[in-house]
């Protein structure tokens, strides 16, 4: 008898000293990595990972993750991990995060992923199993409020006019390519915060960040980021800054879009 397929996956993380900052907090990227790690082994287990969908002539890609981060884990904690696919949306197949201790939520995610046609590079749409899967799950997706609205969830975003709070200058190592052959998803999180001046990373903490990926980007491609103060915001009492960060390839165009949250230290 073949063993029933979690609906809801975990494991358990260490946060060694390379995973952390000057801070001593987890990496953001490094986040993203164990998000993807773990996402793995579950759609290993479902039979629906990326090898076995090569093989169908299909892939996933991410098309949008939503991060909260009430408390950025430490260096030296272990952390409990799990995600779980909280629904099928048309093409979106949609899967949620968690890291917490002891009970305590420390950071949470919802993410949009899209079954792509290697061959044709469009999308496909979910299969029965995935669409059946999703609907097994009772487990619910962390609801919250988008940092775009509709319109800039599909696409229609404008950049601000203001000249931006910092840039950076970024090219496509061999490092930052993933299964599909170009960028992963956290070298653009990595890129964003690496924009930013080491004096403002210093004095902030990251509470929230929304990802949009509009377009791929190639191995050895140059990208220029921008990263702009929007707007004052609140983290439950704190005063906070919103930003929005903007991945560019050579002729202005994003190969994603970025808002995030953060707190004064």
């Amino acid at each position: 008898m073949a063993a029933e397929i979690p609906l809801v996956y975990g494991e358990p993380v260490r946060i060694y000293t390379h995973c952390t900052n000057c801070k001593e907090r987890l990496h953001i990227r490094t986040m993203c990595d164990f998000f993807n790690d773990v996402a793995e082994q579950h759609t290993r287990l479902e039979g629906v990972d990326v090898p076995v969908l090569n093989r169908q002539g299909l892939t996933w890609m991410l098309r949008r993750i939503h991060i909260r981060v009430p408390d950025m884990p430490k260096k030296e904690e272990e952390i409990w991990l799990r995600t779980w696919c909280s629904g099928v949306d048309g093409l979106f197949v949609n899967r949620d995060y968690e890291m917490s201790t002891e009970g305590r939520v420390r950071a949470h995610a919802h993410s949009e992923w899209m079954l792509i046609d290697v061959e044709k590079r469009r999308p496909a749409r979910p299969t029965p199993f995935m669409v059946e899967e999703a609907a097994r799950c009772t487990q619910p997706a962390w609801a919250y409020g988008s940092l775009f609205d509709k319109a800039e969830r599909r696409g229609r975003i404008e950049m601000p006019a203001a000249p931006p709070l910092a840039e950076g200058a970024f090219k496509a190592r061999f490092d930052d390519i993933d299964f599909n052959g170009h960028v992963t998803q956290a070298s653009h999180v990595q890129w964003m915060m690496d924009s930013l001046s080491f004096e403002f990373m210093k004095t902030h903490t990251l509470r929230e960040i929304e990802i949009i990926y509009e377009k791929e980007i190639p191995p050895a491609a140059s990208v220029e980021v921008r990263s702009f103060g929007e707007a004052e915001a609140a983290w439950g009492d704190a005063a906070g800054i919103r930003l929005s960060h903007w991945v560019l390839n050579g002729e202005g165009q994003p190969h994603s879009v970025a808002r995030s949250v953060w707190q004064k230290d």
